[in-house]
């Protein structure tokens, strides 16, 4: 190859706008260039490589956890918001299981799990805001912690989960690569040691808490007062069935009233085939610090859980400003 050549091909592999882009010397010799374009290919080959394994510290690509979750959503019942699952996980769930539990279930829909969208707004939520620590209490058969640990996952390996219940079933997280990922405490949220949260300097602290365990007013509220202390500045907080619960949305507007944090509030597509208000979920985001026990519990309302004296699951949601469409 004549020295034209090898420049050529260096300024069309390498998109060099002029001949000023490379040193330029008459006196240069084809070995020179030669050895110029295979630098340049040397440099290109580990450039590549590094992205590699880049890649391969966190594979975004279709994985174990997508196929597992994406299997399990195929129960999920658009119409109702409910899943074609048993009441327990008893045995690990695999795709061999969903037509059998289509059949069994078709009539009487689990609504234990939040709805599937509410587990990709979980998804989409870790990927916006991106939290290293994130506390969830109910984790029941660990949908929605599956779908934090995915999003998680796909930000940092080292990120963790603490997903607390009172009971432990066959969660549809086991076997993938997003167990590592996931801490599950049988605990209740209001007793558990404080210390299982901390990380390895002792320090405890969460990005995110996902608050869905017992609806009653006195749990929510006291789960609030232990753990939003935690809650770092700017970190989010979710509340799940605000809107339905009138035990927890007694909680929420006292947290309307508050500074330290910015809400809002926003329906869900669950109706269980009955015509019913909403799930709902509450997003907090936390602006300031607020000291532990800062919400006054009422004692009128501590065994609230779903409706207010003289209400019913049919009536507008006490969080809802707007009349139901």
């Amino acid at each position: 190859m004549s020295i034209i050549e090898y420049y050529h091909q260096i300024r069309k592999k390498y998109s060099l706008a002029s001949k000023h882009d490379v040193e330029w010397r008459h006196d240069v010799t084809t070995a020179q260039l030669e050895a110029i374009l295979q630098r340049l290919n040397a440099a290109e080959a580990a450039l590549k490589e590094q992205g590699s394994k880049k890649m391969k510290k966190v594979d975004l690509t279709a994985s174990k956890a997508e196929e597992k979750l994406c299997e399990f959503e195929k129960l999920y019942d658009r119409h109702t918001g409910g899943w074609f699952i048993p009441g327990w996980l008893t045995e690990p769930f695999d795709n061999e299981q969903i037509e059998n539990w289509q059949s069994i279930y078709k009539n009487t829909p689990n609504y234990a799990p939040v709805e599937m969208e509410v587990g990709r707004f979980y998804r989409a939520l870790v990927s916006l805001v991106r939290p290293r620590r994130v506390l969830e209490t109910g984790t029941n058969n660990g949908y929605s912690a599956f779908c934090i640990g995915k999003a998680l996952r796909e930000i940092d390996e080292k990120a963790k989960l603490f997903t607390l219940d009172l009971y432990e079933m066959e969660h549809i997280f086991k076997g993938t690569e997003v167990e590592p990922l996931i801490k599950f405490l049988a605990a209740n949220s209001l007793e558990i040691d404080l210390a299982e949260f901390a990380d390895e300097s002792g320090v405890i602290f969460f990005d995110m808490l996902v608050l869905d365990s017992d609806h009653r007013y006195k749990t929510i509220i006291g789960e609030i007062n232990r753990y939003a202390p935690f809650l770092t500045n700017g970190g989010v907080m979710i509340l799940h069935d605000s809107m339905f619960f009138d035990g927890i949305a007694k909680v929420v507007e006292q947290l309307m009233e508050r500074k330290e944090f910015e809400l809002v509030n926003l329906p869900t597509p669950r109706d269980c085939g009955r015509g019913i208000r909403p799930p709902g979920i509450t997003i907090a985001r936390k602006v300031a610090d607020v000291p532990a026990n800062f919400l006054t519990p009422d004692p009128d309302l501590l065994e609230l859980e779903v409706n207010l004296p003289g209400r019913n699951d049919l009536d507008t949601a006490l969080l809802c400003r707007f009349p139901r469409i």
